[in-house]
């Protein structure tokens, strides 16, 4: 393993519920960080993702934002019933 000093953190909730003998309350909910840094140089991801369903579609809402230092470089929203 080679040393680059770069250093990776992440951190995940995801959460699944339902109530009883009701498909259309299923819902799944997740979001995740990660990070890489090395010295002075710093970026990070931010990812939330919603899944629900009826029963003709699976809706996915999702939402990416990525950081480089303290700015906010990008970001993306998606909203799609599959």
């Amino acid at each position: 393993m080679v040393d680059n000093d770069l250093t990776i953190t992440s951190l995940g909730h995801e959460r699944y519920s339902f109530r009883s003998d009701d498909f259309g309350s299923v819902k799944a909910e997740a979001k995740w960080e990660f990070e890489f840094s090395r010295a002075d140089w710093r970026m990070h991801s931010v990812t939330e993702t919603t899944m629900t369903a009826t029963s003709s579609h699976f809706h996915i809402e999702a939402n990416l934002q990525a950081w480089e230092g303290e700015a906010l470089v990008h970001e993306h929203k998606w909203a799609e019933a599959i």
